[in-house]
């Protein structure tokens, strides 16, 4: 009995392994994916699956491809192909679209206002991979919308939308946990990155570049934006506006636009972004975070705008409503001030009418940099202060700056610079404690008015602060 039980078990063993071999070799068996070949001396005709057979348009293949094919698309230049995605790919088998011997080129040859106008269009697919493409001319290089698990990598996009703030390089709409790698956009009109409405994705490694003087229709507005939208990573991105323009631009951060849709109304203010190891060069509001966004942070960014040509030119901006928001060992190099926290628009919604509340700065530089304008030197301030409530400054170097505060009033005429807290910070070569003088719009609340600074620093409290070097006595509570 027992040799015959041990038999028993072991022939089940045996029997257990070779099903466990069978399932392991039916897995291997199963088929892979197809790979498709596209090539400007291709045929839409052919089948696509060799590069001497392959297919013309890039068209043809994203309503072909399905889940798990790869679909090698040969450089060279392709028109003015608007191509549409017809199929999604699975978890672990993604659609591959992929450029090789050579970058391929989408080309509209003209910019013309049209909305309906896109390049690459992904609409409620998911599992998708795209790379090693460039665009060009299209109102919309490349949209994303309501898709999830998207991938564009090494994705370049140039001259794209239209004149004064409109299209966009590449745009995320409601879409979630994509990811956009090692994409650069250049010179787009209205934005060159834009997120709306999306949440969990992540942007690493990205270019936003602008070439064009401010005068020009086709510079780029909003370098890199994310507006009603949650909990996205921004790691290690570059905004830069080489020309230094004259234009009010806007370098990496997060708006939301003070026109409210339904949309807006139902997903809430953008919140729970990071941004991580961003830089942003030569724009009026480098690195900033504006219109009711709340909770958000920024980690080891900095926001440069020394040589910016506009007289409005900002480290780093927090504005109309936005509140709770941390930055920590961050770096912010004003043209006209380090350090900008105030209420400039008048939009309806009250909570873009609130103080800017709570937001809090850890371990971070402020300065300025001298300027030539008009044949001579200027500095700027380091921080600009109108409705900043609750304010608090941790461990935080103020250095080579002309004054270290501009108090200002805000819509109808308010002065709620209250609690702004100075902890464990050093202050040295400074000119001045306070810029009280005249300063116009957009110092001012509204266009065509002049506005004067004020003394506030009854709102203002030193621990453990040293001021060394500075034009000016230490205020009272410091060393």
């Amino acid at each position: 009995m027992i040799y015959r039980g041990s038999m028993l078990r072991m022939s089940m063993l045996i029997a257990c392994m070779a099903l466990a071999w069978v399932s392991a070799g039916c897995k291997t068996l199963q088929p892979k994916g197809a790979v498709y070949y596209v090539s400007t001396t291709g045929n839409d005709s052919r089948d696509g699956l060799s590069p001497q057979s392959a297919w013309k348009t890039i068209s043809h293949a994203a309503q072909t491809a399905k889940a798990g094919d790869k679909v090698l698309i040969e450089g060279g230049k392709y028109g003015n192909e608007q191509v549409k995605f017809a199929n999604s790919g699975e978890p672990g088998k993604p659609i591959v679209f992929e450029g090789y011997r050579g970058v391929p080129l989408l080309d509209k040859g003209k910019r013309n206002r049209d909305y309906s106008n896109f390049g690459l269009h992904v609409l409620r697919q998911h599992d998708i991979t795209i790379r090693n493409i460039d665009l060009t001319q299209y109102m919309f290089c490349v949209r994303l919308e309501y898709s999830r698990n998207i991938t564009l990598e090494n994705v370049d996009a140039f001259d794209c939308g239209w004149e004064k703030w409109m299209g966009t390089g590449i745009q995320v709409i409601g879409c979630s946990r994509c990811k956009l790698k090692n994409c650069t956009v250049t010179n787009a009109g209205g934005e060159n990155f834009h997120l709306l409405y999306s949440d969990d994705n992540v942007l690493d490694g990205c270019k936003s570049i602008g070439t064009l003087k401010g005068e020009d229709p086709y510079a780029t507005d909003y370098y890199m934006v994310i507006s009603w939208s949650n909990r996205n990573l921004i790691k290690d991105c570059i905004a830069d506006d080489k020309a230094a323009s004259g234009k009010g631009n806007h370098g990496i951060g997060v708006k939301d636009t003070n026109n409210r849709s339904q949309a807006a109304e139902k997903h809430g203010h953008s919140t729970g972004n990071t941004f991580v190891n961003c830089k942003a060069y030569n724009f009026e509001e480098a690195i900033f975070c504006g219109w009711g966004a709340h909770h958000n942070t920024y980690v080891n960014c900095v926001g440069d705008c020394g040589i910016k040509e506009n007289n409005f030119a900002n480290g780093i901006m927090v504005r109309d409503g936005a509140h709770d928001n941390t930055f920590t060992n961050c770096k912010a190099v004003g043209g006209s001030d380090a350090l900008c926290i105030y209420q400039n628009e008048m939009p309806n919604q009250t909570d873009m009418r609130d103080p800017q509340q709570g937001n809090a700065f850890i371990d971070c530089t402020f300065e300025c940099k001298a300027r030539n304008r008009n044949g001579k030197p200027e500095v700027g301030r380091c921080l600009f202060l109108r409705n900043a409530k609750d304010t608090t400054f941790r461990d935080c170097t103020f250095k080579n700056a002309s004054s270290l505060f501009r108090f200002s009033k805000g819509f109808e005429d308010q002065e709620d610079n209250s609690g702004t807290k100075f902890i464990n910070c050093k202050v040295s070569n400074v000119k001045t404690l306070l810029d009280t003088g005249t300063l116009p719009y957009p110092w001012a609340c509204r266009r065509g008015a002049q506005a004067n600074g004020y003394n506030g620093m009854a709102g203002v409290t030193f621990t453990n602060t040293k001021f060394v070097k500075n034009g000016f006595d230490a205020p009272k509570g410091a060393r």
